[in-house]
């Protein structure tokens, strides 16, 4: 049967492909309109034909879902197991490897500071909350200093550092969502955002000569030592809610000195 169709539809486009004469011999016996829908005819009979020989040349699939073996022991076990697996790690919480390399402290060092001003502008945090902040970073320096002081930094060592910003982290969280607010426009809070966008310009400062091999570990120590008494000189300043205008004068002539610092152990002859 398939190769009857197969063999009429041969036929049927053979007598298509000569329409041209085709055409001219119906239009001599039949007007044009009629010759036109008589082709017309034949081509989609042709097509039709054509479609449903390629169908039954197809092999035929079976559209019934096939009845699965059934799972053994050893497959049941490792399907729980697997499923179990997948739930724990839904879970369990994503677990933080602490940094070995001073840059990677260093760029959340920025990364902090930059969060306490943000919060000093938008009104999130007032000046009390703000200097207890730079406080904890103070301290965050001072770790980070003496555990580069020898020159390496262990992975002890950068697992306590890590902890350390990890939970200054959490209170800058906390204290930008509490109920305190501050006025970014006050004295006090201008001044202390100015400070803090100081610091991190020169922690961008001491980043760079570390990545250009312009500073040894032993002289990032130093100088985090420096940002240390920095952060310690506004955290004073700032406990009691208000930065006056000496108290001011006094953060920028430490930040003066932290500066010159930065430049002279970049540019002098230790190389990394």
């Amino acid at each position: 049967m398939m190769f009857i169709k197969t063999t009429l539809a041969a036929a049927v486009f053979s007598a298509v492909a000569t329409a041209p004469v085709f055409a001219q011999s119906l239009g001599s016996a039949f007007p044009s309109s009629s010759a036109d829908r008589i082709l017309r005819g034949i081509e989609s009979s042709a097509e039709r034909i054509q479609d449903q020989a390629r169908r039954q040349s197809q092999p035929h699939i079976d559209a019934r879902p096939r009845a699965q073996a059934p799972a053994t022991s050893h497959d049941q076990s490792h399907s729980h197991s697997e499923t179990a697996r997948q739930a724990t790690a839904q879970h369990e919480p994503t677990r933080h490897v602490a940094p070995r390399s001073p840059a990677s402290a260093i760029e959340r060092n920025i990364d902090q500071q930059a969060r306490i001003r943000a919060g000093l502008r938008s009104g999130d945090l007032n000046t009390s909350e703000a200097a207890r902040l730079a406080r904890e970073q103070s301290q965050i320096e001072r770790m980070q200093s003496r555990a580069l002081r020898d020159g390496r930094l262990t992975r002890d060592e950068a697992r306590r550092i890590d902890h350390a910003q990890s939970r200054l982290s959490r209170d800058i969280q906390r204290e930008r969502h509490d109920a305190q607010t501050g006025n970014p426009n006050s004295a006090s809070s201008q001044r202390m955002q100015a400070a803090l966008q100081r610091n991190i310009h020169q922690q961008t400062r001491i980043q760079q000569g570390l990545r250009s091999g312009g500073l040894t570990n032993r002289e990032i120590a130093r100088l985090e030592r420096g940002q240390a008494r920095v952060n310690t000189g506004v955290a004073r300043a700032g406990a009691d809610g208000h930065v006056g205008a000496r108290e001011h004068h006094r953060i920028q002539y430490a930040e003066n000195r932290q500066s010159a610092r930065i430049f002279r152990q970049r540019h002098d002859a230790q190389r990394r």
